[in-house]
């Protein structure tokens, strides 16, 4: 999509076997809804050049085999190619999206070594990513300046609140966030994760996708997946940040079961815009009502 603006309506599809992008936004501020991406080679939601839409729900299944040579993730973002402060700039914002990479567990079934990142967010993007579920990655977020080539800096969009990451949680991915600057950097992954830790943006770190811990159905079987959460994630009143981080039970769900923190959230200044929906779960399926049913029936797995 290449400038598309908002008057245009996108929703309900399904991109199959894509040998690139299953989706690319070259600027434009079209709005999407229900997207899905099926065993993409490349990348599956890929912004740039000022891309400045909102999508929500949406689901990228990987197949462990297929990777691309330029490295293969779910989310690529960049301003522009040099990274410069350059406007429009890409502020796209993602919400309620399930993104399921190649490795059912961060120890085995790793497949293909082209997969990079669930989300490689790079020169000088100004993406956000918000009540989201991101499973069986080699590795979940990269904040990338390596190849920022001018005075753009995707670690200050990220400071500075440009980039939002919030309500966000990582399951089973190898390793769960990480900076990758050029030679003499002095900012570190460890800056990286004390932002993403920060208590307010409730973000949630399991250290498996297995079922009993991720609490989604069957996410992983790529001929008949169901990305929908158990209807009861957890025991009854607050769970304690020791057991989210010790990826001792799942998260996910809707209902008094679960802690408020680790469910979606809509209070953001970013998720205002009418478009979005104003649900209660994070991740792109719902445990009843339409939000559980959106993706069935018109979609294919094979």
């Amino acid at each position: 999509m290449a400038g598309v603006g908002n008057g245009t309506t996108i929703d309900h599809i399904q991109v199959t076997y894509a040998k690139d992008d299953a989706y690319e936004w070259f600027g434009g501020t079209v709005n999407c809804k229900y997207l899905i991406a099926y065993k993409t080679q490349d990348d599956d939601f890929d912004t740039d050049f000022g891309y400045s839409g909102n999508v929500q729900f949406g689901i990228a299944l990987r197949d462990s085999a297929i990777a691309d040579i330029s490295k293969s993730e779910a989310f690529e973002s960049d301003n522009d190619g040099n990274g410069s402060d350059f406007t429009p700039k890409t502020t796209a914002v993602f919400s309620n999206m399930t993104v399921i990479g190649p490795r059912i567990n961060p120890t085995y079934g790793k497949g293909n070594t082209l997969f990079l990142a669930a989300a490689q967010i790079r020169r000088n993007s100004g993406i956000s990513i918000q009540n989201t579920v991101i499973a069986g990655w080699p590795l979940g977020i990269l904040i990338d300046e390596t190849k920022t080539t001018t005075n753009g800096s995707t670690y200050k969009n990220l400071v500075d609140s440009v980039i939002r990451l919030k309500n966000i949680t990582l399951a089973g991915n190898t390793v769960d966030v990480r900076y990758d600057g050029k030679s003499g950097s002095t900012t570190t992954t460890q800056n990286v994760l004390d932002l993403f830790s920060t208590a307010s943006y409730n973000n949630t770190i399991l250290n498996s996708s297995a079922p009993d811990i991720l609490k989604l159905i069957q996410p992983f079987n790529y001929t008949n997946p169901d990305f929908t959460p158990y209807a009861s994630a957890g025991p009854s009143g607050n769970i304690s940040a020791a057991l989210i981080n010790g990826a001792n039970i799942g998260t996910l769900g809707l209902g008094t079961s679960l802690d408020y923190k680790v469910n979606g959230s809509f209070t953001d200044a970013k998720l205002q815009d009418p478009f979005f929906e104003k649900v209660t779960f994070r991740g792109a399926v719902a445990t009843s009502g339409v939000n559980q049913t959106w993706w069935k029936g018109w979609t294919v797995w094979k």
